[in-house]
């Protein structure tokens, strides 16, 4: 049954890799690409986090390094030089045999799992050709092909554009899947903290890939809403609950009541020590006394209590 399904998937997706036009036009058609996703934005980030799988990503741009966890493991992975790689297990630094495979695994993952996520921004890497692909319905789609670099050189990737030059999905040609043109959907693009745009999702053959909180950003206080609704995984209420006007609007005007304040502070009780937890409904319920100004007090709250983890 396997092999009549990928006969039927083959049958109906397989394309043969398109030639198209190079040079300027092509070039330019990749500027169009880069502009509407913000790359100067992206270009000035720092860093970027992001899920996929079982893996977590923190890259650090400007260093080159990237923290790469799964399971036991971490790795300081340097991208500049891989040898130069902290690995530990257990929170215990790991040498040999196994420090090696687990840097070579760690490199292996980085290479794809970032592609899935910075691929838009990668189109003039070194080692990149661009081709212009006039469509069958006469738009222009632009075809990228990484010559060199990465862990699969050789790879096609053919950009689908929306009106804003806003990549819808590509078509890809690449080594470890068998079925030319096999059609990655790029859905629901936001604006980071950064300025930079980003997909929040990806869907092949109408699976969605297990690809989660991506962040762009140069300082940690600028994912702070992010931080507390993606990285400490709270429930998103919580942008309900502390963020939004209404509860400013209602501790201000001393409208907020002690057992719906109480109930929203049990939203938070899971990731926030007891201590903090105290700390934070104390200072709330002054500020609904005094009238001070909430939002200032929330933020600057919250950023105390979880940026005492730093980056590293």
């Amino acid at each position: 049954m396997l092999i009549i399904g990928f006969a039927i998937i083959y049958a109906l997706y397989n394309e043969p890799l398109p030639k198209g036009k190079s040079g300027k036009e092509a070039d330019a058609l990749a500027c169009k690409v880069l502009n509407a996703v913000n790359e100067p934005d992206y270009l000035e980030a720092r860093y970027v986090e992001w899920s996929f799988r079982k893996t977590s990503y923190k890259l650090d741009k400007r260093a080159q390094l990237a923290i790469c966890t799964w399971e036991d493991y971490k790795v300081n992975l340097n991208l500049i030089d891989t040898s130069q790689s902290n690995v530990f297990k257990n929170g215990l630094t790991i040498q040999g045999e196994e420090r090696e495979s687990v840097i070579k695994r760690a490199l292996k993952h980085f290479n794809n799992d970032s592609f899935w996520v910075l691929a838009p921004f990668k189109i003039f890497d070194e080692g990149t050709s661009r081709q212009v692909i006039t469509l069958d319905n006469g738009n222009k789609a632009l075809l990228v092909t990484y010559t060199s670099g990465g862990t699969t050189p050789g790879d096609s990737y053919l950009w689908i554009l929306d009106n804003n030059y806003i990549p819808s999905s590509f078509k890809m040609w690449v080594s470890i899947i068998p079925i030319g043109g096999l059609e990655a959907n790029w859905n629901n693009w936001r604006t980071t903290n950064s300025g930079a745009k980003i997909a929040s999702n990806r869907e092949i053959l109408g699976l969605e890939l297990p690809l989660s909180a991506i962040k762009i950003y140069s300082n940690p206080e600028d994912e702070l809403v992010e931080t507390i609704t993606s990285d400490l995984k709270l429930n998103t209420q919580i942008k309900d609950i502390i963020i939004t006007k209404q509860m400013r609007k209602d501790a201000l005007q001393r409208h907020y009541s002690k057992n719906k304040f109480e109930a929203d502070i049990n939203f938070i009780r899971p990731v926030l020590s007891e201590n903090d937890i105290n700390r934070f409904a104390e200072n709330i319920m002054l500020l609904m006394q005094t009238n001070d100004n909430v939002e200032q007090f929330t933020y600057n709250e919250i950023l105390r209590f979880k940026m005492r983890d730093s980056l590293y």
